[in-house]
């Protein structure tokens, strides 16, 4: 916190109190967590003595001459940073008035004091005059009333669902940035192991980091009960990390606290925050969720860092930062041998590896088995390893492991959306679309601003033949991910589905475009010019793609199922069982998806399909 000059160390107003001297804010002698350039706007404004403070003055005194940033954005965050701190609204300002396009005011009185003093000996010199004139019996029995009316709405609207904000940094050093981000997932880990808890994941939540967005917005889009704003300041290894739980429906206050430790005990610190948390909400935690929030990973603070860097380059997901996350989980294993986590993590770095366009290599294929086994053999409980493994299976074609590992990572964490999506994945592989849908529908609750969701969602809906909602989630997931070619293709499949082929065609070749092959799309563009709709649109488009292909597989790897889906729309079934047959010596990953896509559905009763099927042990 910053620690402002001025001759008149200490404000109240309201049941708040401001100590300029050190910087901080409370609220009824409780802390309110409050970012460095809020805090300076209340300073500028308690000290105008109800005058008008312009927004001149506030990006004078907030920022340098010579420093680059959007002022206009940031003095609007700022304002609207201190009125959540202050519950207040700007539609029916209790506190911070605002004089359109010009400045504020603090519009309520303000008691000053030279020397601050603890807000108790205050309040309790308050009563003694009260009980002077007769009225502490009236006070006492009013604000009883008042408690028990606020802790009686407090369980009759239990939450059930909650979102972690990215705990700010404090240290005013980006570089330090990977901490702050790296104590937000530890936390939003922690809380999702509540069954009782809906807990949205660290991808939807570090949407909205920096973010100008109030809090009832956030919670809607997130569909949220209750979500947690706090900050992190590190100094060499002290910790202090202070957070607040806000109902979003009513933007009611309902905790906060401060936490400070060094760093061996920073890991059993972000477990009391979430136990903190649960307690508030009223959550119902099982003795084995309990078990597992006490159970401390490493107490090696070089390792921890390590892994918190290395969960910051994985988060990247570049290539590039993949391989720098793989260095840096290494790093925390050397240090820490019995670092389960970190063993997970590793493993799924080289997953991303492979999905990021790395080949796959048999030495990084045992390399990610044996970090799996390690993980597993050193906390059996851990839903991350569980659901790693689960992948390693599925990618595997060993159905049954696949799903048992699957199921027992979402009961370990319920909200661990990697589980749901891959839960998903194996549901569609085994032509169980009903549940598919649900599994994905659940890991899109859990995670509603992600690309991978959403991606998913579509996808299910397609391979469920619910068209027209695999259309409206497509949609939604090119806005989100306008410049992602995988999500113009699965909206591009959801339209041919639904029979839509002048949209289903231009969304294919707008990912076309954005994957690199414009030159195909130009292709493509002419046959559909040229060609009447239909049938005869459709197989000139096959043989078209079909031969590109084709050409294209002769100098780099292309799937055999991508071309034996163009034989099918060509109507050749000879030669598509041919490329069906490669894939399968190949091991080739997309084949398994034939026994559920439609592209494939006149190949069904071919009993050289059954065949296939039967061999990959998927049921037909």
């Amino acid at each position: 916190m910053a620690t402002f000059g001025s001759s008149r160390a200490c404000a109240c107003f309201d049941c708040f109190e401001v100590d300029l001297s050190s910087g901080e804010l409370l609220r009824s002698g409780v802390r309110v967590p409050i970012q460095e350039q809020p805090l300076q706007v209340l300073r500028l404004l308690l000290e105008a003595d109800g005058k008008v403070v312009t927004r001149e003055d506030l990006r004078a005194a907030l920022w340098p001459e010579d420093t680059f940033v959007d002022f206009e954005h940031g003095v609007n965050t700022a304002v609207k940073k201190l009125r959540q701190a202050l519950e207040d609204s700007a539609e029916h300002p209790k506190f911070v008035e605002t004089l359109p396009k010009f400045g504020y005011r603090f519009i309520i009185p303000v008691e000053w004091e030279t020397q601050p003093q603890p807000l108790r000996k205050r309040r309790i010199a308050g009563w003694w005059v009260l009980t002077i004139v007769g009225a502490a019996l009236l006070t006492v029995v009013v604000g009883a009333v008042r408690y028990r009316s606020r802790t009686s709405a407090r369980h009759s609207e239990q939450i059930k669902s909650i979102a972690v904000l990215p705990l700010a940094n404090l240290s005013g050093d980006t570089t330090q940035d990977y901490f702050a981000d790296g104590m937000t997932e530890t936390l939003i880990t922690d809380l999702a192991q509540i069954g009782s808890l809906r807990v949205i994941s660290r991808t939807s939540a570090m949407h909205y980091k920096n973010t100008a967005k109030a809090l009832p917005e956030i919670a809607q889009e997130l569909g949220v009960d209750a979500v947690i704003e706090g900050a992190v300041l590190r100094s060499g290894n002290h910790v202090r990390i202070t957070a607040q739980l806000l109902r979003v429906r009513t933007v009611q206050h309902l905790w906060a606290q401060s936490y400070e430790r060094d760093m061996h005990d920073v890991l059993s610190l972000q477990a009391e925050v979430a136990r903190d948390i649960a307690q508030q909400v009223q959550a119902t935690i099982t003795p084995e969720e309990s078990a597992r929030l006490a159970k401390a990973h490493t107490t090696v603070p070089a390792a921890y860092e390590a892994y918190l860097k290395g969960q910051f380059a994985f988060n990247q997901a570049t290539l590039e930062s993949t391989r720098s996350a793989i260095r840096f989980f290494r790093d925390a294993i050397r240090l820490d041998p019995n670092y389960a986590p970190a063993y997970a993590r590793l493993a799924d770095s080289y997953d991303q590896l492979e999905y990021k366009g790395e080949m796959p290599d048999p030495s990084i294929t045992a390399e990610k088995q044996k970090a799996v086994e390690t993980s597993l053999v050193l906390d059996p409980n851990l839903a991350e390893a569980h659901a790693s493994l689960a992948r390693f299976y599925l990618l595997a074609w060993k159905w049954s492991e696949a799903e048992g590992q699957f199921r027992l990572a979402i009961r370990l964490n319920p909200n661990y959306v990697p589980a749901h999506v891959g839960y998903a994945m194996y549901l569609d592989l085994t032509r169980q679309p009903d549940q598919a849908v649900s599994e994905a529908q659940r890991a899109w609750e859990l995670d509603p601003v992600s690309s991978i969701t959403n991606q998913q969602l579509t996808y299910t809906y397609f391979l469920a033949r619910q068209y027209e909602r695999a259309i409206k989630q497509g949609r939604a997931s090119v806005e989100l991910s306008p410049r992602e070619g995988q999500a113009h293709m699965l909206l591009s499949t959801a339209y041919h589905g639904g029979g839509m082929e002048e949209q289903g065609f231009s969304e294919w070749f707008e990912s076309m475009r954005l994957d690199g092959d414009g030159k195909l799309a130009d292709q493509l563009r002419r046959v559909v010019a040229e060609t009447p709709a239909g049938e005869a649109r459709t197989t000139a488009v096959g043989k078209e793609a079909l031969q590109y292909l084709l050409e294209l597989s002769k100098h780099q790897y292309v799937s055999p199922v991508y071309i034996a889906r163009m034989l099918v729309d060509s109507g050749n079934r000879d030669q598509a069982f041919f490329w069906l047959d490669k894939a399968y010596t190949q091991h080739d990953l997309a084949l398994p998806w034939m026994n559920i896509d439609p592209s494939f559905d006149g190949l069904r009763s071919d009993p050289r399909f059954q065949a296939l099927m039967r061999k990959i042990g998927l049921p037909n």
